[in-house]
């Protein structure tokens, strides 16, 4: 087998130069960099003023652009065709750039705090120019989509007043007052002048008061685990979005063990939540975490954290303590987490959410976006620490903490299999591989549709072997409504000579398939997995709905 592996994102380089030019394993990493200061962002920086390590290392910058507010929306895009629907492209043609999520976190967060930031979020969409692409989310159990993205500021208003709070249950069996409240019940219950029964009520009392503090610790685990889950999925249904993306997510956090204050945990969720950063600096999202609780301490200033230098150490030996006299509200640690690891900020101590929430919106008013070749070329799958240094005093700089230094995967059955379920049943596409699709009635055949599926090829992982660009990927789809269709599953062996190589990077590589809903109406669930790399497409297609 010959070692000439086609790079992810070099479409049109096979028409320009032979595939024994390519270079073998390079991988251009970029970094999208947000300098400010005195909260307003620096202008006019050029490559020289950057540096940037991987691993501690410097590298050679050899991409340099700027991106301004101004150069956000696209000039004239090309409408998708009548019936083509894509998951990434918006029926207009539009790739969402400078894309914001704002997640409401219903799951950590009590409801009196969500009905306020609810009135703020209405006002500040009030004043939202159009132009901007956001959506809005929400997380209660599971992930809900309340409007996915558009830059129209009507439909996100009107979809935002429809969505009121609700009551999380895993918070409420949480509550650290209700548990005080409840030891004190018991501890009130038992009489001390009674000799003969003190004892054995006082190892009931601690029996009963050990059992409240395990449920309360095992739901404040079960709030941290799906929050990190959903934060992962966010990341993979942002990743193929160019340009750096914003997640707003609006919560009352959620505990990470030893670095809150006060804590009696010993289980830092570390595993899941660093799996949760590492996703998303790989889709290059930035957190921005907006605590709606407003102000429990002196001050009225509101809080910015920034990001800490890397130093090489764990992801969580980065984040400082929490002042407990000027950070009083709980779960900072964990909104800090998410903000510095991913190059966001995090505010809190403030009641002034209309202006916490235009700061976010205004962050990356000025992006730099550094680009280089790794100069250790094995890509082993470990996880690399970025830094980027500006050569100006006073500045905060902002920017995704690392990148998976990864190009292929070794992955079990089980695993893609699990990869696909997972991808059927959530709400939101995956972008990590670019779909359009189109689907259409068969005549004379009720409930039968003819699926057409193009697929980005030069997003695939493809190896030279034998005058072949070769590569494997897996194939599902899955209806929702009819009973008597549990979906498809099957993997496609992927052969092109040169000639097909050259003309699938211009028009796509297209899978057809016959589709029978059963005569019932319902979505119809497309997922394609890289097998090689992992990487998943995923969208979402009516059948029988006009």
């Amino acid at each position: 087998m010959s070692p000439w592996i086609l790079p992810v994102g070099f479409l049109g380089i096979l028409t320009a130069q032979e595939p024994s030019t390519f270079r073998v394993n390079t991988r251009l990493v970029e970094v999208d960099v947000v300098v400010r200061s005195k909260d307003r962002a620096v202008t006019g920086l050029a490559q020289n003023d950057f540096r940037i390590l991987d691993n501690g290392k410097p590298q050679n910058i050899a991409t340099f652009s700027v991106k301004s507010s101004e150069s956000k929306v696209t000039a004239n895009p090309a409408p998708l065709p009548s019936g083509v629907i894509s998951n990434r492209v918006s029926p207009r043609g539009e790739e969402p750039v400078a894309a914001t999520v704002i997640l409401l976190d219903r799951l950590n967060t009590a409801v009196k705090d969500q009905s306020y930031f609810g009135k703020e979020l209405l006002k500040y969409l009030k004043t939202l120019q159009p132009g901007e692409h956001v959506a809005i989310y929400s997380l209660l159990k599971s992930l809900r989509i309340v409007q996915d993205f558009t830059d129209d500021p009507r439909r996100l208003l009107e979809a935002a007043s429809h969505s009121g709070a609700q009551q999380s249950v895993s918070l409420a069996a949480s509550d650290e007052s209700a548990l005080k409240a409840e030891e004190d019940s018991i501890r009130f219950a038992v009489d001390p002048n009674d000799t003969n029964s003190a004892a054995a009520a006082a190892f009931s009392a601690e029996l009963a008061m050990n059992a409240v503090t395990e449920m309360e610790d095992a739901e404040k685990k079960n709030r941290a685990l799906l929050t990190s889950v959903a934060l992962e999925d966010v990341a993979r249904h942002l990743r193929g979005l160019p340009g750096r993306k914003k997640l707003v997510w609006v919560s009352g956090g959620f505990p990470i063990g030893a670095l809150e204050v006060n804590s009696r945990h010993d289980d830092e969720f570390g595993t899941e939540t660093a799996h949760a950063v590492r996703a998303l600096n790989n889709a290059n999202v930035a957190v921005y975490a907006i605590d709606p609780r407003g102000v429990v301490a002196s001050g009225t200033n509101p809080a910015i954290l920034t990001p800490n230098a890397v130093t090489g150490q764990s992801m969580f030996s980065q984040i400082q303590r929490p002042d407990p006299v000027g950070l009083n509200a709980p779960n900072i640690a964990a909104m800090n987490l998410f903000a510095s690891g991913t190059g966001g900020r995090a505010i809190y101590v403030t009641n002034d959410l209309v202006g916490a929430l235009k700061t976010v919106m205004e962050d990356d008013e000025v992006v730099y976006t550094l680009g280089f070749y790794p100069s250790e070329q094995k890509l082993d799958g470990s996880y690399h620490s970025l830094s980027v240094k500006v050569a100006r005093k006073g500045v905060e700089v902002h920017h995704r903490q690392g990148y998976l230094a990864s190009d292929t995967k070794v992955y079990t059955p089980r695993q893609r299999r699990e990869a696909m379920t997972d991808a059927v049943q959530n709400p939101l596409d995956s972008t990590e591989l670019g779909l359009r699709a189109s689907i259409a009635a068969v005549s004379g055949q009720p409930g039968a549709y003819q699926l057409a599926v193009t697929l980005n090829v030069n997003e695939l992982h493809l190896e030279h072997q034998k005058n072949r660009w070769v590569g494997n990927i897996d194939f599902g789809t899955h209806f929702s409504l009819a009973l008597d269709f549990k979906g498809t599953y099957e993997t496609i062996r992927i052969s092109l000579t040169e000639d097909r190589l050259r003309e699938t990077l211009n028009k796509g590589f297209i899978l057809r398939r016959k589709i029978d809903s059963g005569g019932a109406n319902g979505v119809l669930r497309v997922v394609v997995q890289d097998r090689a790399t992992g990487s998943i497409g995923s969208m979402r297609i009516p059948i029988g709905t006009e």
